[in-house]
């Protein structure tokens, strides 16, 4: 069973909801940690932390975890590997941003998505749109930089 942390935060990065930093339950069966560009949510397992967090749920509201069927990508060259300055963690740093279901996404979050098992993504669906994908137990969302134009990248 997948257990979801805190985001951490660096100063200059704050969470756009204050009260948003533990993970949380909106009284709809799922457990969810956000920090604004990546959403990702876990059954609750009768967890009781209840947060009132507008449109998070919403966002979930058209998920399709049967068509998060293609893997997810592996390409992507990281830069430099460095410690979080809250909490010790590795984390990547300096990423180009990657395309993923034609939508450019940051390459930091292409990597914090790349350290689950088994990713699965919806290769379909609204430029605009986050990116829906899975692992495990886990269902996400992740929102994309710009519309992606094309360009000579791998799909």
């Amino acid at each position: 069973m997948l257990d979801l942390k805190p985001f951490c935060w660096r100063e200059l990065k704050k969470p756009r909801y204050a009260g948003v930093v533990e993970p949380f339950c909106l009284g709809d069966g799922w457990r969810y940690a956000t920090d604004g560009g990546i959403c990702v949510r876990v059954p609750s397992k009768g967890r009781k932390t209840e947060a009132e967090v507008p449109r998070v749920g919403e966002a979930f509201q058209d998920f399709a975890a049967g068509l998060c069927l293609k893997s997810w990508p592996g390409r992507g060259v990281l830069m430099r590997e460095t410690e979080c300055p809250a909490c010790g963690e590795p984390i990547g740093l300096a990423l180009a941003p990657q395309v993923v279901a034609g939508r450019l996404i940051s390459g930091f979050y292409w990597w914090l998505v790349s350290q689950l098992a088994d990713v699965r993504y919806n290769p379909d669906g609204s430029p605009d749109a986050p990116v829906q994908f899975v692992s495990d137990e886990l269902q996400g969302l992740l929102a994309p930089l710009v519309r992606y134009k094309g360009g000579n990248h791998a799909k």
